[in-house]
């Protein structure tokens, strides 16, 4: 196995995972998202699945991002546009229609992946 870092002249980082029995892996750095008030509130909805007859809130609570699923409240990390971490163990990447419109998540879990949350 074989690591190799990338620092590029736009002050970016890559690591990349050689190993000839598994395949390549790579991973670059991302400048973290910082939200207004306003960009925040516009993913507070709730969020259904028909795959897991679900249904999940995203609020707004005191400036933080919360997910309430069953009986936990998560706060969410913004990560990138549109994308949030929950816990280390959860992404949710919200889909926009083409107006720019948010219409629902997708959410990536340890055990489980791309499970669709339409907005209610």
């Amino acid at each position: 196995i074989q690591l190799v870092f990338t620092f590029k002249e736009d002050g970016s980082k890559q690591i990349e995972w050689i190993d000839p029995a598994m395949g390549n892996l790579h991973a670059d750095t991302y400048q973290k998202v910082s939200l207004t008030a306003s960009e925040k509130a516009a993913y507070a909805s709730s969020y259904e699945s028909s795959e897991l007859s679900q249904t999940f809130d995203v609020r707004l609570a005191e400036g933080q991002l919360v997910l309430f699923m069953l009986e936990h409240q998560i706060p969410l990390e913004p990560t990138s546009k549109d994308e949030f971490m929950a816990m280390g163990m959860f992404t949710l990447k919200f889909i926009r229609d083409h107006a720019g419109h948010i219409t629902g998540f997708r959410m990536d879990a340890p055990r489980a992946e791309n499970i669709l949350f339409r907005k209610s």
